[in-house]
């Protein structure tokens, strides 16, 4: 990963005698850690610290993440794990007290669109703003507006890959023409992403996240953002019976005796998604989301209506 190489730039160039070794435990086992554990205790003995960085670190269940216990507290190694998880999830509650967590935010659209002009230039590409050419005396491979450079930005929910990538699909996928500078444009970058990167971990933190979203909607009477979260879990692969599920308790949690009706309509989604399943049931789904959320529209122009008469 762009962590470790910083890292071990870092350790390379520092007065301070620091040995850097990576890893992943998608490709390394107990054998590799317990190997470079004894090569850093002779390290020691030169007075030099080992610094292990373990990526996916999350793929290592928490039995033989222990290993990492004794040589941590000893001082033998730094352990720096990265993961794309949730560490209260996927890290042994051990490990976790020992370590220091540190949250890597998503990139904002001002850094991605830095980081996508740079990835033209360095592929031989000019950035412009439309209608202008570029001022530079060579010629370059292409061109590329800065709209388009903004919208590929705002789509990749904060993913510097992901941004990369969908370019490098569009440049491979057009024909240059000799003599002829080629133009990316809007349509090209959308025909290469065939749809918007989406993230969503049925079994992770992001499902969980995704499911209060909807219910939050819900309860601020913001059907378009119900219907929103709704189709994020239904394209990122989630079972309509548990969405059902969540629409039943949001029914009877923020909605209950002020219209029993509620609670039958979201019953009926469910049962809907259970005699039908996928596609068909996403109209049931929609449906009660909508209904709920312009229900509590409703409940709470009451309240207003109340609280101005008593006033």
């Amino acid at each position: 990963t762009t962590l470790a190489h910083i890292i071990a730039k870092q350790c390379r160039g520092g007065a301070e005698r620091v040995r850097f070794v990576k890893l992943s435990a998608t490709m390394s086992g107990v054998n590799e850690i317990k190997e470079a554990v004894k090569v850093a205790k002779n390290e020691l003995g030169f007075k030099r610290r080992t610094i292990l960085f373990m990526d996916e670190i999350h793929r290592f269940n928490k039995l033989q993440q222990d290993i990492f216990l004794p040589h941590i507290e000893s001082g033998t190694i730094t352990l720096i794990g990265a993961t794309t998880e949730n560490p209260s999830f996927s890290l042994n509650s051990a490990l976790l007290s020992r370590c220091r967590v540190i949250v890597l935010e998503k990139l904002d659209t001002e850094s991605l669109v830095t980081i996508l002009t740079r990835a033209v230039r360095g592929v031989g590409g000019r950035v412009v703003h439309q209608g202008l050419t570029p001022s530079e005396p060579d010629t370059p491979r292409f061109l590329m507006d800065s709209e388009t450079v903004l919208w590929l930005a705002e789509m990749c929910d904060g993913d510097a890959r992901i941004a990369l990538n969908s370019l490098q699909l569009a440049l491979q996928s057009r024909d240059t023409v000799p003599g002829r500078i080629l133009m990316i444009s809007l349509d090209d970058i959308k025909d290469g992403v065939k749809r918007s990167h989406l993230l969503y971990d049925k079994k992770g933190e992001e499902h969980y996240n995704i499911v209060s979203a909807m219910h939050k909607s819900i309860r601020a009477s913001d059907d378009n953002a119900a219907l929103y979260w709704l189709t994020r879990m239904l394209q990122g692969g989630e079972d309509p019976v548990f969405i059902a599920r969540r629409l039943v308790r949001a029914a009877s949690e923020d909605i209950g005796l002020a219209d029993p009706m509620a609670v039958t309509m979201a019953v009926s989604a469910m049962q809907a998604c259970q005699l039908l399943g996928l596609p068909e049931c996403d109209v049931h789904l929609a449906q009660c989301a909508v209904f709920l959320a312009r229900y509590m529209d409703t409940i709470t122009r009451g309240h207003l209506l109340i609280s101005l008469t008593t006033s």
